[in-house]
């Protein structure tokens, strides 16, 4: 602190009118103070200069009214008034400055919080992207019904049948593996932005995730494949390929533990940085996006989310585990007593998965609006982006083959999925093909030719 005093630096101007604790400070409304806090908050540098000086001297009068008012001390000039703000930047100990910005913080909160631009996280929680979870929720669920219908000898594909119901049946069905491919690859995506988010967030302090893109990225990524699961379990006595199912369900089970890993370990990182590295993260971020996060941020929200995160992770993990156990204690021990459950084993997990996967989608929804309630017009995610379009594309293929086979059925749709001269049949058509040339070739003809 300097021994400078205010009547040193303008000798030719009364101060009498100053508080002696600046904390007398009062405001009728929080418009002005907001503003300028969030001023301060947003400055690249915060200097004297760059201050809007008009905007400083109206919160500063407007702070001294009530106390002017009950002394019947007249207001003071404008050039008095700013020349107590230079004096107190420069050779006081910024207690003007301290007391606005802590009025503001602790009194003006539901004003101050939408003016400092914090941008959400639009790759993950914008407004396309939410579109694009729902809608693949709903195609799992539709999916799950007509599949489960089909395994469980509840509905019976008819290709001759050309109600519209029927034609639906045959189409999910055959869609069934495409749709799985695009959820595959859309939960890869997912896990593999995340792993990077991330991993520059430690690189980086100046890209370290805020709490609400930490939490969004790690639910978000994990979440994405329980859509793949449920479709994958659904058909799981039809598929093929099976050494390529088996290389990338252990992708995505490394690059979601790597992500769990990730997420889990930054609690413990940040009470492991100094206060210098804290306020460098504070201050370097673009924006000043964590003086959002230390004020503004719905706290009860977020432990509620961290708790569901980790419940989500383990159940993922536990289930994946104990179905390990399941087949190696059904190849080795009393396999007639597990074969029950066995054949209902993709069902309980197709259930599972549809219950996880409504209720992580109903809390990102919570999230978002809970969030979304303290920021303002620089939030993005309420806008459509480049990128959130592009994510929509996503299941429009699956859309298009569901169409046209529900339009032409299996034969002319499945066809249409290969380049001549290849074409589809039905496997029953194959047999009888079969049958009729073996009646058509003589007899002892294989036995002489070896065929």
């Amino acid at each position: 602190m300097s021994n400078v005093s205010v009547s040193d630096v303008w000798p030719g101007l009364d101060f009498s009118w100053v508080p002696s604790d600046l904390s007398a400070l009062s405001y009728d409304n929080c418009t002005s103070v907001s503003l300028w806090e969030a001023n301060v908050i947003t400055l690249a540098s915060v200097e004297l200069v760059d201050l809007p000086i008009l905007l400083t001297v109206e919160v500063f009068r407007d702070g001294l009214t009530e106390w002017l008012g009950e002394r019947n001390i007249t207001q003071p000039a404008d050039k008095e008034l700013y020349a107590y703000i230079y004096w107190d930047y420069y050779w006081g100990e910024q207690a003007l400055w301290n007391t606005i910005g802590s009025y503001a913080e602790t009194e003006c909160l539901p004003e101050l919080c939408p003016l400092l631009r914090w941008q959400g996280n639009s790759d993950l929680a914008g407004r396309g992207m939410l579109v694009n979870y729902i809608i693949q929720a709903s195609l799992a669920t539709i999916y799950l019904v007509i599949l489960a219908a089909i395994r469980l000898d509840r509905i019976v594909p008819r290709e001759n049948d050309r109600s519209f119901l029927s034609r639906g049946v045959i189409a999910v069905h055959q869609t069934a593996r495409p749709f799985l491919d695009a959820a595959i690859f859309f939960c890869l995506a997912m896990l593999l932005a995340a792993l990077y988010t991330f991993a520059r967030g430690y690189d980086d302090d100046t890209n370290y995730l805020t709490t609400y893109s930490a939490i969004t990225t790690a639910l978000l990524s994990i979440y994405s494949a329980i859509p793949a699961i449920l479709i994958h379990a659904c058909i799981s006595n039809q598929h093929r390929r099976k050494k390529w199912r088996i290389f990338v369900w252990g992708l995505i089970a490394a690059l979601a533990i790597v992500v769990a890993a990730l997420y889990l370990y930054m609690p413990s990182r940040a009470k492991k940085m100094t206060e210098q590295e804290l306020e460098n993260i504070m201050f370097n971020s673009p924006d000043r996006q964590f003086f959002w996060d230390s004020g503004c941020l719905n706290r009860g929200a977020v432990a509620q989310m961290d708790i569901g995160i980790k419940v989500l992770v383990g159940a993922l993990f536990g289930s994946t585990l104990l179905y390990v156990v399941f087949a190696l204690s059904y190849h080795r021990f009393q396999p007639e007593r597990l074969s029950p459950m066995r054949s209902y084993w993709w069902l309980f997990t197709a259930l599972f998965c549809l219950l996880g996967m409504w209720v992580c989608l109903g809390m990102f929804i919570y999230l978002r609006r809970v969030m979304n309630a303290n920021s303002g017009n620089s939030n993005k995610d309420h806008e459509w982006s480049f990128g959130q379009v592009l994510g929509l594309v996503t299941w429009a293929p699956v859309l298009v083959e569901l169409a046209y086979i529900w339009k032409y059925g299996p034969r002319d749709g499945l066809t249409g999925q290969m380049i001549s001269p290849y074409l589809a049949v039905h496997e029953a058509d194959t047999l009888k093909h079969e049958e009729a040339l073996s009646e058509l070739v003589p007899r002892g003809y294989e036995r002489v030719h070896g065929e």
